[in-house]
C-alpha cells in the first residue's frame, strides 16, 4: 500500500468514527491514564521525601532513581510484577496482556489494510 492511500484510509477510519479504532482509543487512553495516576500517587511522595529528607543513602537512593530512568520499559515491565508477587502466575498474566494487546494491534492492521490493494 502506497502512503498516500494508507493515509486517506486512516483518515477516513478516524473522520468516520469507526468503532474498532475509537475502542483502541479508548482502552490505550485508559491504561495510560491508569499508570499516570498510580505513578503520580507512589512517586509524589516517595520523590518529595527523597528531595526533602535527610537520611543515611541518600545519595545511593538518589544514584540508583537516576539510574532506572534509563531502563526501558519492556526489561522492566514484566520484572517487577514478578519480582512483586513472586512468581510465574505474574509471568502468565504478562503474556496474556501481550497476547491481548498483540490481537488489538492485529486487528488494527486489518481495519488499516481495507483500502489496500492486493499484489
Amino acid at each position: 500500500m502506497e502512503f498516500s492511500a494508507a493515509f486517506r484510509t486512516a483518515l477516513a477510519l478516524i473522520l468516520d468514527l469507526d468503532p474498532t479504532l475509537l475502542e483502541i482509543v479508548r482502552l490505550s487512553l485508559s491504561v495510560s491514564l491508569s499508570a499516570v495516576a498510580i505513578a503520580a500517587l507512589i512517586g509524589l511522595p516517595l520523590g518529595a521525601a527523597v528531595a526533602l529528607g535527610r537520611f543515611p543513602g541518600r545519595g545511593a537512593v538518589i544514584v540508583l532513581l537516576n539510574a532506572s530512568m534509563g531502563l526501558p520499559p519492556v526489561v522492566v515491565d514484566p520484572l517487577v510484577p514478578t519480582w512483586l508477587a513472586g512468581g510465574a502466575v505474574v509471568l502468565l498474566l504478562v503474556a496474556a496482556a501481550a497476547e491481548v494487546a498483540a490481537h488489538r494491534r492485529d486487528r488494527l492492521s486489518e481495519v488499516v489494510r481495507v483500502g489496500e490493494t492486493p499484489s
